[in-house]
């Protein structure tokens, strides 16, 4: 259709009725032709969209196109489909991919030698992924709001504390260290998120006390005490685990807090989704196992790796 559509340029200029005339913007003639037992007859624009049964937008379109084309021609491809579209979500989709490889996969049990392909557990299916994904989602963006509330206010603080790994001592690079009985070192560390440098670790080893509930309830009671006497509302974000953070004991501890306080009215106390647990408090647990790696310090006795982390920057 697009090829019985010739464009010209304009041969004359008529003018309109009236003193000074009407001036007119076109500046093309457009010539419609339609093929006839191999014969080329000129019609009218309303005899073409007849025969062709296109409207009128349809053909204007086609003489806009070839209007601004430098060849005077319609280009052959398609460009449909070429553009960005504009709702395209790679960063969400990046995000549930993300979600979707923490969790454990698993070797088909018959078709192990025909393929590599790993599945998810049994009980997983689109809607329980998508619905912790949201769970997760929300977590995070309602601690992000609560950090940024905690450094616009001077009342209200939010702290994250997590439990690392158990350091062993002596720490020993041998092979016997694996046969020998060590002794535990414990460290708790709590971050207040509303200051710079606001980390603080617990440390303790298994002589003193275990990593139950006692031991974190203390270590925080002492963390709340040693807080400015401004401070009236306090957000404290860790994992679900029951035997430290989650019972009843820690609940007994923050309310002898509130009933014994003046100034400090409210405390939540908010955990994450299991297997989601990703605590500011994890990137300096990081830094302490990178400079120990990297370090030649001995470890020989607790003390010494309560001497290690007090050199550990960042």
């Amino acid at each position: 259709m697009s090829c019985g559509i010739t464009l010209t340029d304009k041969k004359s200029t008529r003018l309109g009725r009236g003193k000074y005339g009407i001036s007119h913007d076109r500046l093309v003639t457009v010539l419609y032709v339609i093929q006839i037992e191999n014969q080329n007859i000129t019609v009218c624009k309303k005899m073409f969209q007849s025969v062709y049964g296109a409207p009128r937008g349809k053909i204007h379109l086609l003489i806009q196109k070839k209007k601004f084309s430098d060849s005077g021609t319609l280009q052959q491809h398609d460009n449909r489909g070429h553009h960005e579209p504009h709702n395209k979500m790679t960063e969400v989709k990046e995000e549930m991919r993300n979600h979707i490889e923490k969790y454990p996969k698993y070797q088909s049990h018959y078709s192990r030698r025909h393929t590599n392909t790993f599945y998810l557990q049994c009980h997983l299916n689109i809607k329980k992924l998508y619905e912790e994904y949201k769970l997760e989602k929300n977590g995070y963006i309602q601690k992000k709001e609560d950090k940024i509330n905690a450094l616009a206010s001077n009342n209200i603080r939010v702290l994250v504390f997590h439990l690392e790994q158990v350091l062993d001592t002596p720490a020993l690079c041998t092979n016997v260290s694996f046969y020998k009985r060590l002794l535990s070192t414990f460290n708790l560390t709590i971050r207040d998120c509303s200051e710079n440098e606001g980390t603080e670790c617990y440390m303790w080893h298994e002589a003193i006390g275990g990593r139950g509930s006692n031991e974190i309830a203390s270590c925080l009671y002492q963390k709340i005490l040693n807080l400015l006497n401004n401070v009236t509302h306090i957000i404290t974000y860790s994992d679900k685990c029951g035997g430290q953070n989650r019972n009843i004991n820690m609940a007994a501890m923050l309310s002898l807090v509130t009933a014994n306080s003046s100034t400090l009215h409210i405390i939540d106390q908010k955990f994450l989704l299991p297997g989601h647990t990703h605590l500011e408090c994890d990137v300096d647990h990081t830094k302490i196992e990178r400079a120990k790696k990297f370090s030649d310090i001995p470890i020989m006795i607790p003390r010494d790796w309560y001497q290690f982390v007090r050199t550990v920057k960042g």
